[in-house]
Formats: structure tokens, sequence, C-alpha cells
């Protein structure tokens, strides 16, 4: 799950740098989709992760996952 975290934080942060304001996420895990959805903290390293990708959700565009 942690990789595929990564992955998710990566595509956020190019999505943002090239200027895109809507964006649809396509996860093969189930896991990691409902850990989008719902924000549910694993280990710390997890933890850091995804706050910053719900940060980057947050910010003024639209995230579908």
């Amino acid at each position: 799950m942690l990789r595929s975290c990564e992955g998710c934080l990566e595509v956020l942060t190019n999505a943002r740098r090239l200027g895109f304001t809507k964006i649809e996420f396509n996860v093969n895990s189930t896991v990691v989709a409902q850990v989008l959805r719902t924000r549910v903290k694993g280990s710390s390293l997890e933890r850091s992760l995804m706050g910053r990708i719900c940060r980057m959700q947050e910010l003024e565009w639209e995230v579908m996952v």
C-alpha cells in the first residue's frame, strides 16, 4: 500500500505542477481507494504520506477517487 500512496502523491504533485484543475484516480487497490476516501491512518510513514496527499486534495481543484 505504501508504494501506491507514493504513486498517488506523485500524480497529484505532477498534475498540480502542470496546472490541472480536475483529476480522477483509478487505483487498483481497494485499500488505497478506501484510505484516500476516509483518510484512515496507518504507520507513521503512511500517515505522513496521507497527510501530504490530503493537503494536495484540499487545494482548489476537483479530485475524484
